[in-house]
């Protein structure tokens, strides 16, 4: 009498997102007499390997499936079908890859418009998963766009960045910021152009 395939321990999901260059490993433990093992990604079989852009996919008929440098291409719901001598066939639970993303900018900084010596307030709003982690804000001064230098003070590693005082010398500076997340990508904002009157 040969036993019928069960899945004792189904996979789990990683905690997500994954960063881009990560390797992922699922595992299923199951029961029953000649079992093999066929993992999908979103109900495809997967092969040995098999190339998503850069990524390796090995152990495609094993109880443990590893994917090696995983990219965005390799972003969905994998499962595995186990089989043994006796039908029917089972299936685990589906866990979803989410693969890290470069950060996204839902409101970017807006032109400013202010009378010396009054502060010029420049913010941004981030988003994408995972969230930004930090911010760096960038000035140029020849209002050509470049070169761009690091700024350190009035909340430069932040989402907003205040710039006090502000003189007419400053009319035509551009400014904007590059928001990483911490898997490393980065984004970078439109240029935001600062013009500063005299008071009268």
């Amino acid at each position: 009498v040969n036993q019928l395939p069960a899945i004792t321990v189904q996979p789990v999901a990683l905690a997500a997102p994954i960063c881009p260059g990560f390797n992922v490993t699922y595992t299923v433990t199951a029961t029953g007499a000649g079992l093999t093992y066929q993992w999908r990604r979103n109900g495809v079989n997967l092969v040995n390997g098999g190339l998503i852009n850069l990524s390796t996919i090995s152990g495609a008929t094993t109880n443990s499936l590893t994917i090696t440098n995983v990219g965005r291409a390799n972003a969905g719901t994998y499962d595995v079908v186990v089989s043994g001598t006796c039908p029917p066939p089972v299936t685990s639970v589906g866990v979803v890859l989410v693969v890290a993303t470069a950060p996204t900018i839902t409101t970017q900084p807006a032109n400013r418009t202010v009378c010396a010596p009054d502060p010029a307030v420049f913010t941004v709003v981030g988003g994408g998963a995972p969230l930004p982690t930090s911010y760096q804000w960038q000035v140029s001064t020849t209002g050509a766009g470049g070169p761009w230098v690091n700024l350190t003070t009035g909340g430069s590693y932040t989402p907003t960045l205040t710039v006090t005082p502000t003189a007419t010398s400053q009319t035509g500076s551009l400014y904007r910021v590059i928001l990483t997340n911490n898997c490393g990508q980065s984004t970078t904002s439109n240029n935001a152009v600062l013009t500063v009157n005299a008071r009268t």
